[in-house]
C-alpha cells in the first residue's frame, strides 16, 4: 500500500533552511520554487522545505520538534565539515548503536548524525 514516504519540514522563511540544507548536504535542491519550496533527493531520503499557505500556518506552530537522522560512514569527518560551515555540533556521544552527535538547523530542527557500528558475525 505505502510505495515510499520523505521528511517535510514547515518553515514561514524558506530560504534561510534552503541555503542552510544547501551547504550542510553539498547538494542542490533538485526540485525548487524560490520562497515556496524545495526538495533534497539523498539515495534512500527525500528533505522537503516547503511554506504552509496563510490558512494552515497554525497547524505547523512549534518548529523545532522535528529530529532529522542522518547515517554518515565517519562522524568525525561530518564534525569537522560541519565545523568549516560555522554550525556548531555537540560532543559525538557512544549510542548502543554506535556513535552519534547533534547539530540543529536555523529553526531549531535537531539534526542527529549517526555513524553504526555492526557487530561483526562470526562464522561456526
Amino acid at each position: 500500500m505505502i510505495s515510499g514516504g520523505f521528511v517535510a519540514l514547515a518553515v514561514v522563511e524558506v530560504e534561510p533552511l534552503v541555503r542552510f540544507y544547501t551547504s550542510l548536504l553539498d547538494l542542490k535542491p533538485q526540485l525548487y520554487r524560490p520562497n515556496s519550496y524545495a526538495e533534497f533527493h539523498l539515495s534512500n531520503l527525500r528533505l522537503a522545505i516547503f511554506r504552509p499557505r496563510m490558512t494552515e500556518r497554525q497547524v505547523f506552530q512549534g518548529q523545532g520538534a522535528m529530529s532529522l537522522c542522518l547515517e554518515v560512514t565517519d562522524l568525525a569527518v561530518v564534525r569537522e565539515r560541519l565545523q568549516r560551515l560555522g554550525i556548531a555540533a555537540e560532543p559525538i556521544i557512544e549510542e548502543a548503536h554506535g556513535q552519534e552527535c547533534y547539530a540543529y538547523d536555523p529553526v531549531g530542527n535537531r539534526i542527529i548524525f549517526y555513524q553504526p557500528q555492526f557487530k561483526s558475525s562470526t562464522k561456526k
